[in-house]
């Protein structure tokens, strides 16, 4: 594999192949990690993958995981769906990966806000008096916002 990486990276010989330069080997090199070099930083991502996966070995850019809904393949498939949020606006929200001909939508409201169904939760499902409740709001125990903000 080293090997590959080094002939991808334009500065090696095929695995195997050694020179009078070629220092001998220690058993621990196969280990050892080496800080990236700097050419490498200037290389082009896709490029390079690309270059990557027809050596077989398998490569693809990381994508931060806030963007992936912008993939074309993961857009193209319908992972996401966009829900207009109270807060936010429009925000991409992910859904179950398959689809059933009589479900146009799986995402049909916006995530809750911090707090939204307090008062349901508390008072109608716990049984909670609406005294207490406003006491836990006033003691900071419950709330609307997050601490600090």
């Amino acid at each position: 594999m080293a090997g590959v990486l080094r002939l991808a990276a334009g500065r090696g010989r095929a695995a195997g192949e050694r020179t009078a330069q070629s220092p001998p080997r220690r058993p621990e090199a196969r280990f050892s990690v080496r800080r990236p070099e700097r050419r490498s930083l200037s290389r082009d991502v896709a490029a390079t993958a690309e270059q990557l996966v027809v050596l077989g070995v398998p490569a693809a850019r990381v994508v931060d995981q806030r963007f992936v809904h912008e993939h074309p393949q993961i857009a193209a498939r319908g992972y996401f769906e966009d829900i207009d949020h109270p807060v936010h606006g429009l925000i991409p929200i992910p859904v179950l990966p398959f689809r059933y001909g009589r479900v146009s939508r799986w995402s049909h409201q916006a995530p809750p806000t911090v707090g939204q169904h307090n008062d349901e939760v508390l008072e109608k499902e716990l049984g909670l008096s609406r005294a207490y409740v406003e006491q836990l709001a006033d003691d900071g125990l419950i709330g609307c916002r997050p601490a600090g903000l």
